[in-house]
């Protein structure tokens, strides 16, 4: 069997490839407990900083979006809770998630909830002790502790 990470099997079999953000904890406990599910069902998890992520969701080399994505076998890319709510079709006590997705309204509630929690990933993850899969260091000398803590100033959705 091989690792989802060195080989997505994006193609006929797939039901498509999960990207996540493996710098984030609250992202990386999430894909070690789901991977065996969503894997069952079809699924592939790959980091967002796996380099084969530049070329199938089209990001600009060390971009990392703001929300866990899902490319389709037939490229359509999915983020955020659009991406939840097609995989929550596939997994029966997830099904639930998938039809309220369909009552008019629900969607726009879903997606505002899913971005909350995404611009606040980070400091969930700090505030709940959950370890990433890769460390990360920033890039202008400051420390984790100041990105999660101290740049919450120029954060306008917090």
């Amino acid at each position: 069997m091989t690792s989802p990470v060195t080989q997505p099997r994006i193609g006929a079999k797939s039901r498509g490839a999960i990207f996540y953000d493996a710098s984030c904890g609250l992202c990386s406990a999430g894909e070690r407990r789901l991977h065996r599910i969503v894997e069952r069902r079809g699924f592939d998890l790959v980091p967002l900083q796996d380099p084969r992520a530049i070329e199938l969701l089209h990001l600009a080399p060390g971009e990392v979006p703001p929300e866990m994505k899902l490319r389709t076998p037939d490229g359509t890319v999915l983020g955020g809770a659009d991406a939840f709510v097609h995989i929550s079709r596939y997994v029966w006590w997830a099904w639930p998630l998938y039809a309220i997705a369909r009552v008019p309204g629900v969607r726009p509630i879903l997606r505002a909830l899913y971005g909350r929690i995404a611009r606040n990933r980070y400091r969930i993850s700090a505030a709940c002790s959950l370890r990433p899969r890769i460390e990360t260091t920033r890039t202008d000398g400051g420390s984790f502790f100041e990105t999660v803590f101290c740049d919450y100033r120029n954060d306008k959705h917090a």
